[in-house]
């Protein structure tokens, strides 16, 4: 029996509904393929981010050796002072463009690293999207920072202002160097990893933050591990020193 003309374009066809729901999956997937695309890029940016702390925590493992005072960088912004991390331990990094220290740069009227499109290097979290608009090209800027603590007058004996490795009872706890909410600033304790007014936070990676600790180890940890509202710079958590002063759970030393 022949089927008529019109049953077989009816036949080849696809109706409304079908194409709604092929439309439907296309969508369901590409979605499912942004979000996992979204993911990869976020942990290679954490992954890169996490490098460089590593880097430094190299660079400062051999500067304290050279050192037989043992005594750890400080966090101030001045870009030619001579104790500042940023410019004792990029010599003990492959000497590139990028890990130049900001003495070298500031001599050389180069500009400092800042947040921006095509901004790369050693000193910048490819997380930090810190708006560099206004910024000032020649001033002090970094996506990672001293611990407040290892410069600090509230360290008294056995624990100079100034923090030897010696005199940390913690090392694979005590934080030396953490991403930072605001680069402009030199130091960073829990008190600054969030700014509670402009919402700014050092957790950039998917509510994570990376830290660099005293016995040279870099790693990844949850906001809600370490960081709870109102946090002061005094307090230690979640198995986290920041305050040499005190141990883990808070007690003085």
């Amino acid at each position: 029996m022949t089927r008529s003309p019109l049953r077989a374009r009816r036949t080849a066809g696809f109706t409304l509904i079908e194409l709604m729901i092929v439309v439907a999956i296309i969508g369901i997937l590409a979605g499912l393929m942004t979000g996992a695309i979204g993911y990869v890029q976020d942990s290679a940016r954490r992954n890169e981010c996490l490098n460089n702390l590593r880097q430094w925590g190299g660079a400062m493992s051999m500067y304290l050796d050279e050192h037989r005072s043992r005594t750890f960088p400080t966090y101030e912004t001045t870009l030619t002072s001579d104790t500042a991390w940023f410019n004792v331990l990029p010599p003990y990094l492959e000497r590139t463009a990028n890990t130049m220290s900001y003495k070298e740069m500031a001599a050389q009227n180069r500009a400092i690293p800042h947040p921006g499109e095509g901004s790369k290097g050693i000193f910048l979290c490819p997380s930090d999207q810190t708006s560099a608009d206004e910024m000032d090209q020649n001033a002090y800027y970094s996506s990672y920072t001293m611990n407040t603590w290892v410069n600090d007058g509230s360290n008294t004996k056995p624990r100079s202002p100034r923090l030897r490795d010696s005199q940390l009872k913690f090392p694979s706890s005590f934080v030396v160097m953490s991403e930072t909410c605001h680069g402009e600033q030199g130091g960073v304790d829990p008190s600054t990893l969030v700014d509670e007014t402009t919402g700014d936070s050092a957790f950039r990676h998917n509510k994570s933050i990376n830290l660099l600790f005293a016995d040279g180890h870099a790693s990844t940890h949850a906001r809600s591990a370490i960081w709870q509202q109102g946090m002061d710079r005094e307090t230690n958590l979640g198995d986290i020193q920041w305050n040499p002063n005190k141990d883990l759970k808070g007690n003085a030393l």
